[in-house]
């Protein structure tokens, strides 16, 4: 084992550690992708649309706020474990 983190010396044994995170890493960035292209769309529709919103009133979101501050530290704590 190297560093008791349960990974051989081989170069078989690297190359599937290497494999393992690299798919990871391309699903994360695909999924990024993929919300980031339907807000996109979704704001180009609307906006051909002619669908005009009026501003809110509120000039913080407190509870929105929560939310993606905690989805970026689950997905953080994901990565790191």
């Amino acid at each position: 084992m190297v560093d008791g983190c349960g990974v051989t010396g081989t170069s078989a044994g690297l190359r599937r550690v290497f494999d393992e995170v690299f798919a990871l890493e391309v699903a994360i960035a695909a999924f990024v992708f993929l919300v980031v292209l339907g807000a996109l769309v979704f704001s180009v529709a609307r906006r051909r649309a002619g669908v005009a919103g009026t501003p809110s009133g509120r000039a913080e979101r407190p509870r929105l706020e929560l939310y993606y501050v905690a989805t970026l530290a689950a997905v953080a704590v994901s990565l790191v474990l």
